[in-house]
């Protein structure tokens, strides 16, 4: 009598990790949709008083977007000099671009926006003492080398009535160069 035993064990193990990400570089190959968004946050609306903006830039595309500027040119009526900003980031990936606060203006450049990415821009602005009854204010985004599917959305105003606490919002449409 005579007894076989054959054991066979056979083991395999596979992983496949793939990543893709896609930057929209100012190639003008890929397609962005930036917008952005300014609110009062809050406002006593009188001569020398303070205003707060808040602005939101955002990036609704599902690519990096680097190379965007954001503007906002303050009016005659608030005093650039005592009106200060700061930038923070909503979504990891993004930056603030060639500078995160400072007084005045906002004029940066350089910005990255991450897939679906979004910072705020936070302004406490004095209102000078002698400001016109009604003002306005307007922040820009854009990208001059993208891509820009939408450019109804790259503006946005508000609008102040001193003495009051009236403000109203809008979004009004910009233009945008784009090369390939």
């Amino acid at each position: 009598t005579s007894t076989s035993t054959s054991t066979s064990t056979s083991t395999s193990t596979s992983t496949s990790t793939s990543t893709s990400t896609s930057t929209a570089t100012g190639t003008g190959n890929s397609a962005v949709d930036l917008s952005i968004t300014k609110t009062v946050v809050s406002s006593d609306n009188t001569l020398g008083g303070e205003i707060k903006y808040k602005i939101t830039v955002n990036n609704l595309s599902n690519s990096t977007v680097t190379g965007v500027n954001v503007s906002d040119i303050l009016p005659d009526s608030l005093i650039a000099q005592d009106s200060f900003w700061r930038c923070d980031i909503l979504i990891e990936g993004s930056t603030c671009g060639s500078d995160s606060d400072g007084v005045g203006r906002i004029d940066v450049s350089g910005i990255k926006l991450a897939p679906l990415g979004s910072i705020v821009y936070s302004i406490v602005a004095k209102i000078s003492t002698t400001a016109t009854n009604t003002f306005s204010n307007t922040a820009r985004v854009s990208c001059d080398s993208c891509n820009e599917t939408n450019l109804s959305n790259n503006s946005s105003t508000v609008g102040s009535v001193l003495g009051t606490s009236d403000t109203s919002t809008s979004t009004s449409t910009a233009t945008s160069t784009s090369t390939s």
